[in-house]
């Protein structure tokens, strides 16, 4: 039971590194300037009224 638990801890902890991992890469990559959106998308995420 005890090595169940072990495993499990080193699997979260390999989990955590790598979502820490993918957070800095994703941190530094640089942001869409807001006229590359197309028309259609609304930016504040919502969808937009039908015509």
């Amino acid at each position: 039971m005890i090595t169940g638990l072990l495993w499990c801890l080193v699997v979260l902890a390999g989990q955590l590194w790598l979502l820490h991992l993918v957070d800095r890469r994703v941190a530094s990559m640089p942001r869409l300037p807001p006229e590359e959106l197309s028309p259609s998308e609304d930016p504040h995420g919502g969808a937009s009224p039908p015509a």
